[in-house]
């Protein structure tokens, strides 16, 4: 039972004990109580009319790509002013959360112990031959996973996983999304002779380069890490070993993008094979507070800063090339563009004519057009439209600026189709009315259905 009186009772206590030593009988509560409160508590009761309390109406929401909104008003001279949480519900939310979070680590170490969380010993277990694309290839085995052993790749600019080890063979870092079934694994071997990156016991990319593989010798300690950056459509592996005695610099040796239909893991875990391995101080960080160098034929990218085979810059550094490090590098070879694609070449920004069509990042054909009002006449022509293709879907957006005079057959906007040479096509625009006064624009999208008359 709390006590208000506790502090003053215990004080007297310990200055008693020279004199006169005695026991003190009291109870330890959980840290958790601590954060144990609602989030009203922390204010008046009265009405707030400053800071973000008083702008609870007005907070907008910064779009930055993070996963965690970020919330801003903007005072009397157009300053943004953040916020760190939308209102009071969302701050006693985060309370709640966190205190969750810290009861439900104090029970798993309390299960686990201090060394299930940053200490293995892996003993010597066989492990048999995988039919695997490699005949050679060796699955891991004698897995160890922990309840503590969870991580959220899709935080912001990825997350890495840091460990040192030491071992006479070979050892793997695994990342699952069921730790029980092999086929939904990211495996990475570390060897004497090579480094390995398998995708449900299949390998995927591999590197024999001695500044990567391991020191083979379980004497010795090597620290390393492997990170990994999760967007909508892809995952990217990275492996390397950190520089000196801080896991905040390191080297990459080895990546591996995979965009086929890449898996969601939430676990992560560690095996061996035929020799025992030690592994300390394992811990989880952002990715972008490390200073990562790029080795071992991966290259840095300008904007993510990620380590990427080297493409055109015009490329998207997650998707890559079919042709990397050529001379010179081709904006045509890029499987994804970084920015916009026209005519089948990535390109920094679609030219005159054409603007950027959504998430496909296709540079699309749009015409501008104006009626003249002062040469008005039936089945006036104001602009013909060469085809690129012999199909193609066209939307016209209208505007009429002044009403027909006379008209036929309405206000409207007439789109005729006529056969050009080579097949393809052009779109006459024209109108029916006298003296109407219209604008809009003409755009092309992927080919869906042909244009008739």
């Amino acid at each position: 039972m709390y006590s208000p009186t506790f502090k003053d009772d215990f004080k007297d206590w310990l200055q008693s004990i020279p004199a006169y030593p005695k026991a003190i009988k009291f109870k330890l509560g959980s840290i958790v109580d601590l954060v144990n409160f609602r989030a009203n508590d922390l204010f008046h009761g009265e009405d707030i009319d400053w800071g973000c309390e008083s702008h609870h109406a007005e907070l907008k929401e910064e779009i930055n790509g993070v996963s965690t909104p970020t919330w801003y008003y903007e005072d009397g001279s157009n300053q943004r002013i953040y916020c760190p949480f939308r209102d009071r519900q969302e701050l006693d939310d985060a309370i709640r959360e966190r205190r969750d979070s810290l009861s439900f680590a104090i029970d798993i170490y309390f299960r686990e112990g201090e060394g299930g969380l940053s200490f293995l010993k892996l003993p010597i277990e066989a492990c048999g031959t995988s039919p695997a694309s490699n005949a050679a290839a060796w699955l891991p085995c004698n897995s160890k996973w922990s309840n503590a052993f969870k991580f959220d790749p899709t935080t912001t600019d990825g997350r890495c996983l840091h460990f040192t080890a030491s071992s006479a063979g070979a050892f793997y870092v695994n990342f699952a999304s069921i730790p029980s079934r092999v086929a939904t694994w990211y495996s990475v071997m570390i060897g004497r002779n090579k480094v390995s990156i398998y995708k449900g016991g299949q390998l995927k990319k591999e590197t024999s380069d001695l500044r990567a593989v391991s020191l083979g010798d379980d004497s010795l300690l090597e620290s390393y890490f492997v990170c990994l950056y999760k967007t909508a459509g892809s995952t990217l592996i990275e492996y390397g070993k950190t520089v000196g005695t801080s896991n905040e610099n390191g080297d990459v040796y080895l990546m591996f993008h995979d965009s086929d239909d890449h898996m969601k893991v939430r676990f992560y875990g560690f095996s061996n094979r035929n020799e025992p391995v030690d592994i300390f101080h394992i811990s989880m960080k952002p990715r972008n507070q490390m200073n990562l160098e790029c080795s071992g034929g991966t290259h840095k990218d300008f904007e993510t800063q990620l380590c990427v085979p080297r493409c055109h810059t015009f490329c998207d550094p997650l998707e890559g090339c079919t042709e990397p490090d050529t001379d010179p590098l081709r904006a045509t070879d890029c499987v994804a563009c970084r920015y916009a694609k026209d005519s089948g070449t990535c390109v920094e920004e679609c030219p005159s004519g054409k603007f950027l069509k959504g998430k496909t990042k296709t540079c699309i054909a749009s015409f501008d057009i104006i009626a003249d009002p002062t040469k008005s006449n039936e089945n006036q022509i104001h602009k013909d439209i060469e085809l690129d293709r012999p199909f193609n879907t066209v939307c016209l957006w209208k505007k009429f600026i002044k009403a027909c005079t006379t008209q036929t057959t309405g206000e409207n906007v007439l789109l005729y189709y006529k056969n050009m040479d080579g097949g393809h096509g052009g779109i006459t625009v024209a109108t029916h009315c006298t003296g109407g006064n219209f604008e809009g624009r003409i755009d092309f999208f992927s080919p869906i259905w042909s244009i008739t008359q």
